[in-house]
């Protein structure tokens, strides 16, 4: 970004290039098309990330323990997890179906949560019932 702006662009340009991917070839005197054609892949890069994963393991920690209180750090009220993750699934469900542009894979969430929920209620199901002492 420093290296195109120093080059001459304004910073509308160079968020113009990252977006569309074209630029003025005179640009190219001053900044290689490597580090251009770099930069506007990392911008446009998938990222992945284990969200989907952490919900799964939300999931099915709220099926044992539903009474347990959670909280997040930004809104510090303890709110019990049978309460509490049904509510941050419909988030995800709302966000989702509406599209909002957040750059969260909101669908993903849903799905580790979907996962998390079925393998939690086989296991439960069909392990714990097995193996208990009483």
């Amino acid at each position: 970004m420093d290296a195109l702006i120093s080059a001459g662009m304004s910073q509308e340009q160079v968020m113009d290039l990252l977006n569309t991917g074209k630029y003025n070839t005179a640009i190219l005197d001053y900044v290689s098309q490597d580090t251009i054609q770099g930069m506007y892949n990392t911008y446009n890069g998938v990222a992945l990330g284990a969200s989907g994963a952490v919900y799964g393991v939300l999931v099915a920690f709220g099926m044992l323990f539903p009474n347990i209180e959670l909280m997040l750090i930004f809104l510090p009220i303890p709110i019990k997890a049978k309460y509490f993750i049904p509510g941050i699934i419909l988030l995800d469900i709302v966000f989702g179906i509406t599209g909002t542009p957040t750059g969260i894979a909101h669908w993903a969430h849903i799905g580790g949560a979907l996962f998390g929920f079925i393998m939690a209620w086989y296991w439960k199901k069909n392990s714990f019932d097995n193996h208990r002492w009483n």
